[in-house]
């Protein structure tokens, strides 16, 4: 699901003068509730409090929660010191630098402070004029947004902004060309015009252009990396005008050394892709957490009486899903409350096959469908999911290709993130079995040749000995494939533990949109630069008894680079595996929260949503240093049906455990083990 242009101006409400509504938000926790808006004055007051006690890691947190706050202040800040510098406004700066590095890893601090050193007196007055019009236009927008929504207003504004852009962008202030530009393309956006009268690709141009003055000035913030999805998603259908990295000379990337992979840079290759139905669930084996037969926690289409409707989640507008009968379910197609296609009520996997999109970009998209039975379990717990009269619950997993040749090597696109579009950007979602502030990303996968194994799919990708930059546009109906000269090393996986089924690093920079399996080969090409864990599954056993963890990454878990070609670098994960957790000592208890205990690797990595075999860890404590500690107190886990429906996240974590301890007893430690955990082995914690 693209995310919804509004959102990002939520992230700049900093420089704006009023609420924005987000229509559709990004994929949100189950569960959670909306935390209180914290204001600027509020903010900014929390940041100085931090740089008086020197909490480098609450100015990180600050920074890093409300990034647009941070940038106008820097803004101000480097302004101030331009004009009239003091030793306030340095200690401010110099904190500003470091948390903002810390946070975000750019040198934004200082590309300010250098623009305001070198601006002279005409060039200050003409831009303090400039903000003042600015400011104006805002109070406009958010008029307008939040009232009646005229579209001609919308129109003129966008001309307005771009205007003001061009004046901002005369006086090289790339922060307020940035905003400029993402206010106009916001102004023709589906909410602002109405879908039928969004101009996509006016959008997109402003979207390039505010990136473009935000890489100059290495502002990578929320709403850098929302407009960059945003457009990304525009692009795959068509709407983007020019590909914003890697420009020029194909290849031009590739001077100096390439390593074996290397492959001629050349004109690019368009490919017309069709329609391939994934027939079975295990006939490919693809980077996804859901393609087994535990299909209680797949993607679902909820119903409830004769009559009742539902939206097919992920897919910008989708069918709708429509209970027309008891066992009479219907797929609307175009939304007119008339069904399309039938889509089958039994416990048995069945192929559905639709059609998507309009115009240029209508396409065919498929599911597996099934229901529920009366005797189905869920982490152990018989449960009866079976349809009834007031509800039914449909499962469905990814079903839908595209087929093409490059170069005389076939080609197999996946919609595995069930966004509809054949080679989206993956995205990471809130799921139940996630710790707080974790997401589990999901994304489409790419065939390459004779194989019953997918890659996961990767803006760089090698096929038969050749780099190729890959593209799909219309929604999946066209690929682009341009061959690039790509300096390589590789990746060697060292892990101990269950069957890691799927390990996926991601590139930095040019190659963020790069993604390799390092399960896919003994040692795995990668382009020279910068890699971290993005997503891995680990699994034992098969069909309805299989185990299985998501493999993520935490803040302690390193990043691999490969520095030159030919290099090859080893990448240590899984076991010894320990645990984390968060406790909560008083004066006569420690109590360990169920719901934040977690399996660590080697690497700091994290080990989420275990099925099947939730740990159940003993609880030690003592005081800190000593040598032994307390017996230790195994968690619970909930076993029974009652405690499952008052709360389905529940079973995906051992109980909360209290131990009772002397009131005395204040500096103390806890430490969690497992002797033989289905999945894992042996497990033992630190103590902390």
């Amino acid at each position: 699901m693209m995310k919804a242009p509004l959102l990002i101006l939520c992230c700049l409400s900093a420089i704006s003068a009023g609420p924005v509504v987000s229509e559709v938000g990004p994929p949100a926790l189950e569960s959670s509730a909306p935390a209180q808006e914290l204001t600027r004055e509020a903010w900014r007051k929390s940041f100085s409090q931090a740089m008086t006690i020197g909490s480098s890691a609450e100015l990180k947190r600050l920074v890093k929660k409300k990034p647009d706050f941070a940038s106008e202040w820097i803004v101000e800040t480097a302004e101030a010191i331009s004009s009239a510098p003091n030793d306030g406004l340095f200690e401010r700066m110099d904190a500003f630098r470091k948390s903002w590095k810390a946070a975000w890893g750019t040198e934004f601090c200082n590309k300010m402070e250098v623009y305001f050193s070198l601006l002279d007196v005409q060039v200050k007055r003409t831009r303090a004029r400039l903000r003042g019009t600015f400011a104006k236009k805002t109070v406009l927008y958010h008029e307008n947004m939040n009232g009646e929504k005229l579209p001609h207003k919308f129109t003129a504004l966008g001309m307005e902004f771009e205007g003001l852009a061009k004046a901002f962008s005369d006086l090289r202030d790339d922060y307020f060309t940035s905003r400029c530009h993402l206010f106009a393309a916001n102004c023709y956006e589906e909410p602002a015009l109405g879908k039928k009268d969004a101009d996509l690709k006016r959008a997109c141009k402003n979207y390039e252009l505010y990136m473009d003055a935000c890489d100059r000035i290495e502002l990578k913030d929320t709403a850098y990396i929302l407009t960059k999805e945003r457009y990304t998603g525009l692009a795959a259908l068509g709407f983007g005008s020019r590909e914003r990295e890697g420009e020029g000379e194909a290849g031009a990337e590739g001077e100096g050394k390439a390593g074996k992979a290397r492959g001629p840079a050349g004109a690019t290759i368009n490919v017309d892709m069709e329609f391939d139905l994934v027939e079975k669930l295990s006939s490919l084996s693809r980077p996804s957490y859901f393609l087994d037969e535990i299909y209680p926690i797949w993607n679902s289409v909820s119903l409830n009486k004769k009559g009742s409707r539902a939206t097919i989640a992920r897919i910008e507008n989708g069918p709708d899903v429509l209970r027309i009968g008891s066992a009479d379910i219907q797929i609307d197609l175009d939304r007119d409350g008339e069904g399309d296609v039938d889509l089958p009520v039994r416990g048995k996997l069945e192929p559905v096959v639709m059609e998507i999109g309009e115009g240029p970009s209508k396409r065919k998209w498929a599911i597996l469908a099934v229901t529920g039975s009366e005797t189905d379990t869920y982490q152990g717990v018989q449960v009866n999911l079976s349809p009834n009269d007031d509800l039914v619950n449909i499962y469905y997993a990814p079903a839908g290709s595209m087929r093409g040749e490059v170069a005389g090597t076939s080609i197999r696109v996946l919609d595995d993130n069930l966004d509809g579009i054949y080679g989206s950007p993956a995205v990471a979602y809130g799921h139940i079995g996630l710790t707080k502030d974790n997401f589990q990303p999901e994304m489409d996968s790419i065939v390459i040749g004779k194989t019953n194994r997918a890659l996961p799919w990767s803006e760089y990708q090698q096929i038969d000995g050749v780099w190729y930059k890959l593209a799909m546009t219309d929604g999946g109906t066209k690929l682009s494939a341009t061959p690039h000269n790509v300096r390589t090393g590789s990746l060697k996986l060292k892990y101990k533990g269950p069957k890691a089924s799927f390990v996926i690093v991601r590139g930095e920079n040019d190659y963020a949109n790069s993604f390799f399996d390092l399960t896919s080969g003994k040692s795995v090409d990668v382009p020279v630069g910068r890699y971290t864990l993005y997503f891995g599954l680990v699994t034992k056993g098969k069909k309805k008894q299989i185990l299985k963890s998501v493999m993520l990454p935490s803040d302690t878990t390193p990043t691999w680079t490969v520095a030159k070609p030919d290099q090859e670098i080893e990448v240590e994960l899984g076991s010894p595996f320990g645990f984390d957790w968060k406790a909560e000592i008083a004066a006569e208890s420690v109590v360990v929260l169920g719901q934040t205990v977690c399996v660590t690797g080697v690497a700091g990595e994290r080990y989420e949503r275990v099925w099947g075999a939730v740990a159940r860890p003993e609880v030690s404590y003592r005081k800190a240093g000593d040598k032994r500690g307390s017996k230790g107190e195994e968690m619970d886990k909930v076993q029974d049906q009652d405690s499952l429906y008052k709360s389905w996240k529940a079973p995906w974590f051992p109980l909360d455990i209290e131990l009772s301890k002397r009131a005395s007893l204040t500096d103390v430690e806890v430490q969690l083990t497992e002797k033989k955990n289905k999945l894992f082995g042996k497990i033992t914690s630190v103590w902390k």
